[in-house]
């Protein structure tokens, strides 16, 4: 807890989308909270392997569909409310991000938001500019993506397709 309240205060730049979707919170949790999830909705993911899963020690890997691979190390398991995770290359830094659910009557608010570690770390007026016009706008792609595969795949039962919302240049 002490670590994860370090990292958030270190770091301060973040990336955050969101999304209503149709479909009750406990719906949206199993989807979020099933093995293997990414291979249902996420429109970069080729494999979404588990290694330890479920719960607040889960680890998974996604490799994206130009064969990148991350690791997914989970830190929080809420039921019905979310999880925090760190994600990047095994042996490399990893960024901090947290999934949100919270709910809207019978439907469901998504919220993903990223911090990425390497625009955090040094100094902020070297990073700001890449941070700003280069690494922010292509999260808020990626992250837009996800969360809009979510949403499709909670409110019609279908997986998504590869790159369905369009390429990205560093998962596609």
């Amino acid at each position: 807890m002490e670590q994860k309240k370090e990292i958030l205060n270190k770091y301060n730049w973040k990336v955050s989308a969101n999304t209503l979707i149709e479909s009750n919170i406990s719906k949206v949790w199993d989807i979020i909270s099933t093995e293997s999830n990414l291979e249902l909705f996420h429109p970069f993911c080729r494999k979404n392997r588990s290694i330890n899963w479920p719960g607040g020690d889960s680890v998974d890997e996604i490799e994206y569909l130009n064969r990148l691979t991350f690791i997914r190390k989970f830190t929080k398991w809420q039921q019905n409310n979310g999880y925090d995770l760190y994600i990047g290359q095994k042996k490399g830094p990893l960024s901090f991000v947290q999934w949100r659910l919270s709910s809207d009557g019978d439907k469901c608010d998504i919220n993903i938001t990223v911090y990425p570690y390497l625009f955090n770390i040094g100094s902020k007026l070297v990073n700001i500019l890449p941070f700003w016009f280069i690494i922010r706008p292509m999260l808020i792609s990626y992250l837009n993506s996800v969360v809009k595969g979510l949403k499709f795949y909670a409110e019609t039962n279908k997986i998504v397709k590869p790159n369905h919302f369009g390429r990205h240049r560093w998962f596609s």
